[in-house]
């Protein structure tokens, strides 16, 4: 029933010789919208108004929550591609790095301010453990060497921040059982600098 309302205020709202004088971008956003305004309208009128007005409330903060500032950048490095998408939540950083437009694995770091406000200068600072979510173990050494370096970088630039880092890999740094050579060093290198461009923090 809610379906078939939407639908007919969709249609009114979105008549068809409009809907024929509209390019496709526009008439999405526009249908979107309107759906958007009358599933809301359809809420509110199933609430008492006390209700209504928190959930109005709650909806806003969800809204506001979700609002993210986003960088991208792609660099090659000895012909292959890597790409570094990072966004900044209220709640939460996520920095995803693409090679050659892979990402495989996800690990999370949680940030924390320094005791006293003072960062060693160690490349990996204390204390961060990153926890593999999905593709990646606890055995997984360059993973959780590039999430730390990833995060004492952030946690440098933003030391009172105590946010969750969300960090996805592609297949970056040595494979399992060889050691790192200075291949492996440059492309730390290179990555750390292409998320430093992406600063969102």
């Amino acid at each position: 029933m809610v379906q078939k309302r939407v639908t007919v205020a969709a249609s009114r709202l979105c008549p068809a010789s409009r809907i024929r004088s509209l390019g496709t971008h526009h008439l999405r956003r526009r249908i979107r919208r309107c759906i958007r305004k009358q599933l809301r309208a359809l809420s509110l009128m199933c609430l008492p108004s006390s209700i209504s007005r928190r959930r109005h409330a709650v909806d806003s903060i969800q809204m506001t929550n979700l609002e993210a500032v986003e960088k991208d950048k792609t660099e090659e490095l000895k012909g292959v591609k890597y790409t570094v998408t990072a966004q900044s939540f209220a709640e939460a950083i996520s920095v995803m790095v693409y090679k050659n437009d892979k990402c495989g694995r996800i690990f999370e770091c949680q940030l924390y301010p320094q005791p006293g406000g003072v960062l060693s200068s160690e490349l990996i600072l204390p204390g961060l453990t990153p926890r593999p979510l999905l593709g990646a173990t606890l055995e997984d050494t360059a993973g959780s060497l590039y999430s730390s370096v990833i995060a004492s970088m952030v946690m440098r630039q933003s030391p009172d921040d105590t946010r969750k880092l969300v960090i996805g890999l592609g297949a970056v740094g040595p494979k399992a059982g060889q050691p790192p050579g200075p291949d492996d060093r440059e492309e730390l290198l290179f990555v750390t600098k292409l998320v430093e461009s992406c600063r969102v923090w």
